[in-house]
């Protein structure tokens, strides 16, 4: 799951300036670094980081197009705030490479699923809305 691995701990290393040794010296030191979430907002809006500066991200991310429950990854004191459920309204794919490409879009509306590319809008299955793109 990719929202839990950005909230996963991870070790890092620190530079401790009261720490410092003589000379302008620092102390490494090793430290864990997290991340949580605390409030959910009434609309969420999730970015995935796709390029690099020399290349794309090709990899297929899954994700539910309705119920994405975040209750479980909120920190336990702020769950009984609401909503901590949410469903997909749209998604942006880019084709291409980092250095080039196109952009379109699949929207939800009131008869389905819905392509935009350009000037052309035509309706998409379910299916077909999840991409690695």
């Amino acid at each position: 799951n990719c929202i839990k691995s950005m909230l996963r701990p991870e070790g890092i290393t620190a530079y401790c300036p009261a720490c410092t040794k003589a000379q302008g010296q620092y102390t490494e030191s090793r430290q864990t670094k997290s991340h949580g979430l605390w409030r959910l907002p009434p609309v969420l809006v999730l970015h995935l980081k796709r390029f690099t500066s020399t290349s794309k991200q090709d990899t297929l991310v899954e994700f539910p197009l309705r119920g994405l429950d975040l209750r479980d990854l909120q920190n336990p004191e702020a769950r009984t705030q609401a909503p901590a459920q949410y469903d997909l309204y749209s998604v942006v794919n880019h084709t291409g490479k980092s250095g080039n490409g196109h952009y379109s879009g699949c929207c939800r509306g009131r008869e389905g699923w819905y392509s935009f590319n350009d000037t052309a809008v035509m309706k998409v299955e379910e299916r077909d809305v999840v991409t690695k793109h």
